[in-house]
Order: structure tokens, then C-alpha cells, then sequence
């Protein structure tokens, strides 16, 4: 399974050569990234060869502070979008309907992270960040950003809801993305958000869409969006149950900046997972 998941990461991570002055490509140093999230280890171990079966391992090996270096370099983050981007081309999904939620990421109360910050988790307090994920009915990930937790789901939600493909129609969310400016940035995008209202009220002022949600809601057709976006949270599990998939943060994984890389490798890895298993079906 480990060769042929390998195999679909190494199709989909676009070629290209070292620019001036670099003796390795951004294939190169993403590659060695990918390896270290494929079996949950740090990126020096991913850099030490004999942790690479032969015919895997590539001709050359970055030292581990240059991976660390180049990876915070703006054309690297490009260079992973575009490698999501082709993934989800591959998983052609054509999903009108998208759901939206968040994962907490915690990380230890000892932890000397001074980006982790405390907020609301699993009806509980913890410290650590929230993957904010927006996720179609076949289980891609069509958009994601990672956040400190305590940062408000519907500011996340405002900047994710925006940049999805213009087929995208309908989005379930729960109660903690009522919000009357939210329904207000998606109504020019004619997309339609579907949460249950906070106490189940919504005023005279209140925004049109959130009294035409009170009906809705609390109609038959309410129950079956509630239950459809449950959806989302099998996804959420399913992404921790694969053998590389998304557990938590290790311990080598803090500030934002490498929560962020970690994430998306863990999610480029589940789409390539997501592509074998539609190539087999």
C-alpha cells in the first residue's frame, strides 16, 4: 500500500529544476517532507538515507537545515497548492454542496509555543490550533486553513467560503457559523449557507436568510441537512484512522508555520489515498 500511495505523490508532485543558486529543486525538498509526514517523523529523519528503502530513496538528500530553511520560502507554499490543486483536478469532483468545520490541533499546556493560544475544544477548553476545512460530499477537501483555536470559526469560514469554485451552491455548517454578516459575503456569490440558528431565534432585524433558516431548520428537510452534515465529522475520523493519517500535532511540530506544513502534507497524502482508492474502485 506504502509503494502504490508513494507512487500517486510522486505523480501528482509537479517537476521542475533548481533555480540559480540552489542545488535543490522544490520537488526535491517537498519529496523529503512528504516522506517525513508519510510515517510521522521529523524532517531530519526523513533527511538520513538509510531511513529510505532503495527504491525509493533519491539520488541526493537535502541536510536538514536546508529543508527547514526552504521550506518557509513563499514559492514553496505555492508549489504545494499546486500539487493540492492536482490532486483534486484527478478526484474531478462536481459537488454543488460542501460542508464547513473545524478540527482542533491541540498541543501540550507545558509546551513553550507562544503562537498556540487557548480556546474552545470538544466542549472543553484546550490550548493548541483548529483546522478549518470545507469539504465536499466525496470527501475532498476543497479549501483549509490553519488557525490559532481561539480564532472564531466565522472569520475563517468568511476568507474559506469565498475562493471555492463558483459550482459550489449550498454549504452545511452547525450553530457555530450563524452569522447574519456571513450570509451577507456569500449572497453575491449565490451560494446559500444552512446552520441552525443560535437559540433557535432570529429577530425581525435579523438578516432575511437567517428568518428563512428559522422555517427551514425546523422543518423536515432541517433534520436531513443536520444529519448530511455529520458528513464532514466521518471525514474528520477517517483522517485519523489511515495508518499515516491526520492523529494530532507531534511533539517536533509547533508554531504556525510548521503546523501549517504538516497539515497540508497530511491532506495531500489523504487525497493521494482518496485517488488510489477511486483508480481501484
Amino acid at each position: 500500500m506504502e509503494d502504490r500511495l508513494w507512487s500517486i505523490v510522486c505523480m501528482v508532485v509537479p517537476s521542475c529544476k533548481p533555480r540559480p543558486r540552489q542545488h535543490y529543486s522544490d520537488r526535491e525538498i517537498h519529496l523529503v517532507m512528504l516522506w517525513a509526514a508519510l510515517h510521522d517523523r521529523p524532517m531530519c529523519w526523513a533527511c538520513q538515507a538509510e531511513n529510505w528503502p532503495a527504491q525509493r530513496r533519491p539520488p541526493r538528500l537535502p541536510h536538514p537545515s536546508t529543508v527547514s530553511r526552504r521550506a518557509r520560502s513563499e514559492q514553496m507554499g505555492k508549489f504545494l497548492k499546486t500539487a493540492h490543486a492536482m490532486l483534486r483536478q484527478h478526484l474531478s469532483t462536481n459537488s454543488e454542496t460542501v460542508i464547513i468545520d473545524g478540527k482542533p490541533l491541540l498541543v501540550s499546556d507545558y509546551s513553550r509555543d507562544p503562537e498556540a493560544a487557548n480556546g474552545r475544544s470538544m466542549r472543553r477548553w484546550g490550548r493548541g490550533y483548529k483546522l478549518h476545512a470545507v469539504v465536499d460530499m466525496r470527501g475532498v477537501v476543497q479549501a483549509f486553513e490553519v488557525l490559532p483555536l481561539n480564532v472564531q470559526e466565522r472569520l475563517a469560514a468568511r476568507r474559506l467560503l469565498v475562493d471555492l469554485p463558483e459550482r459550489v451552491r449550498r454549504v452545511f455548517a452547525d450553530g457555530n457559523y450563524d452569522s447574519g454578516p456571513l450570509h451577507s459575503v456569500l449572497e453575491p456569490l449565490r451560494r446559500k449557507l444552512y446552520t441552525p440558528l443560535i437559540n433557535n431565534y432570529a429577530s425581525p432585524r435579523s438578516h432575511p436568510r437567517r428568518r428563512r433558516l428559522m422555517r427551514i431548520m425546523n422543518h423536515e428537510i432541517g433534520i436531513k441537512i443536520a444529519n448530511a452534515r455529520e458528513h464532514i465529522e466521518r471525514q474528520f475520523a477517517l483522517m485519523g484512522n489511515l495508518g499515516f493519517g491526520l492523529k494530532g500535532l507531534p511533539n517536533w511540530v509547533r508554531r504556525q508555520h510548521r503546523v501549517e506544513r504538516w497539515i497540508s502534507h497530511k491532506l495531500l497524502l489523504y487525497h493521494a489515498w482518496k485517488l488510489y482508492q477511486f483508480i481501484n474502485a
